[in-house]
């Protein structure tokens, strides 16, 4: 009994290893905000931009966990702050998102009919007026948010508006507060609808965890005789 025991616990560690795969963090954005202007608060209702003309523009962009907003459920978002790159159009959620210079300080959404916003501190979400920004293991700091619309939110697309708050430092110079727009686009679909799940985290994949399964895969070829070998002398010892 033992014997057989230990030969379906060996088959099914095999299975588990070919076909479970590890979780990518570097996937493209659910969704992109719009590119806006950074200001400093003195200037936020004069429409000067702060930043010289040879500064690139800085970006925000958010992830959701899933592509539809559910009534009555809530919905993980993430917002990072980044100088864009070249080749990149949004800011990605990773360790290669420039943050260079800036220092994410506060997130703060405007009150918006029919949607809770909660923001994560420390290990919980609470409600506040604003949220802080928090570190993650892939490299940048992000604004993480939980968004849940009510039973009585028209179906469709809505958008949350607000201003992050960070701090610009320059060489030469004392660092300065600056803001800038904030714009998330959100669909939402009724409470059971089917969503589509993002395949991103905050969290580096397990390593031992990967390499476990990759040594797994490449030798079920190898294994596979040896257990059935196994079995047919446990079969004839025991006749």
């Amino acid at each position: 009994m033992f014997c057989r025991f230990a030969v379906i616990l060996l088959f099914s560690s095999l299975v588990w290893g070919q076909t479970e795969t590890p979780n990518h963090t570097n996937q493209e954005p659910q969704l992109v905000t719009r590119q806006s202007e950074a200001q400093s608060p003195n200037d936020a209702g004069s429409g000067a931009p702060a930043l010289s003309a040879e500064t690139p523009s800085l970006l925000v962009s958010s992830y959701t966990r899933h592509n539809e907003l559910r009534r009555g459920r809530d919905e993980e978002i993430v917002l990072v702050l980044c100088t864009p790159m070249r080749r990149f159009h949004y800011c990605p959620l990773s360790a290669i998102s420039d943050q260079a210079g800036l220092e994410p300080l506060s997130l703060e959404l405007k009150p918006s009919e029919g949607f809770t916003v909660r923001y994560r501190e420390g290990k919980e979400f609470r409600t506040q007026q604003q949220g802080p920004a928090v570190p993650t293991e892939i490299g940048p700091r992000v604004f993480r948010l939980k968004v849940r619309a009510s039973d009585n939110v028209a179906l469709g697309p809505h958008t949350l508006e607000g201003k992050l708050t960070f701090m610009k430092t320059n060489a030469g110079r004392l660092p300065e507060m600056q803001e800038i727009d904030v714009s998330i686009p959100l669909t939402v679909v009724k409470h059971g609808a089917q969503v589509v799940e993002a395949n991103w985290s905050l969290e580096q994949p397990g390593k031992h965890d990967v390499g476990t399964k990759i040594l797994l895969a490449l030798t079920a070829p190898i294994w596979g005789p040896v257990v059935l070998a196994f079995v047919a002398a446990y079969e004839i010892s025991g006749d």
